[in-house]
C-alpha cells in the first residue's frame, strides 16, 4: 500500500510541473498576441501605413510570433505564401499569366512592399517576362533604393535585360550625305 502512495504523491508532484509549464506557454502566449496586435494597430492607425510592409515584416521577425504578426499581409508579401506564389509561376506558366494580371499596374510597389523575389520570378517567366519588363522599365534605381527583399536581385535583372534589348537593337547604317 505504501509504494502505491509514493506513487500517487510523485504524479501529483508532476502535475504540479505541468501546471507551471502550462503558465508559462499562456505568458508568451499572451507576449506574442500583444506583440501582433501592436504591429496591426500601427498599419491600422497609419503609423505603419507609411512604411512599407517590408518595416512591419521585419519588426515581426523580431517578435517571439514571426508567423502570426504576417497573417495581415497580403499573400505576395507573406514570406511563406510569396515562396509558395514564386515556385508556382516559375512551374507553371499560365499562372503566371494570371497573377501578373492581378499585380499589374501595381508591381513597382508590390516589389518594394516585399515582393521582389516573387516580381523577379515573373519578369523571368517566358510568358509574363516582357509585360513585366515593359511595366518595370525604367525603375530599377527605384527598386535598388528600396532596399526590400529580393529588391536587389531585380534591380540587377532588370538592368541586365535593358542592356540585353539594346545590344539586341540593330541600329541604322549611316547614310552618306550627298
Amino acid at each position: 500500500e505504501r509504494e502505491g502512495e509514493e506513487e500517487e504523491g510523485e504524479d501529483e508532484e508532476e502535475g504540479e510541473g505541468e501546471d507551471e509549464d502550462e503558465d508559462e506557454e499562456m505568458e508568451e502566449a499572451a507576449d506574442e498576441e500583444e506583440g501582433v496586435e501592436e504591429a496591426k494597430a500601427e498599419t491600422k492607425s497609419g503609423e505603419g501605413a507609411a512604411a512599407p510592409a517590408s518595416a512591419t515584416i521585419n519588426k515581426a521577425k523580431q517578435s517571439k510570433s514571426g508567423l502570426e504578426a504576417y497573417a495581415h499581409l497580403p499573400l505576395v508579401t507573406h514570406p511563406y505564401a510569396a515562396r509558395v506564389l514564386k515556385k508556382l509561376v516559375q512551374e507553371h506558366p499560365l499562372f503566371s499569366e494570371e497573377l501578373l494580371e492581378q499585380m499589374s499596374g501595381s508591381l513597382k510597389q508590390w516589389a518594394c512592399d516585399g515582393a521582389g523575389w516573387l516580381v523577379l520570378a515573373l519578369l523571368e517567366s517566358e510568358r509574363s517576362g516582357a509585360t513585366a519588363m515593359a511595366e518595370l522599365a525604367g525603375d530599377a534605381a527605384a527598386i535598388r533604393q528600396s532596399g526590400a527583399v529580393g529588391c536587389r536581385s531585380l534591380a540587377d535583372a532588370l538592368e541586365a535585360r535593358s542592356a540585353e534589348a539594346v545590344a539586341a537593337t540593330p541600329s541604322k547604317p549611316k547614310r552618306a550625305r550627298k
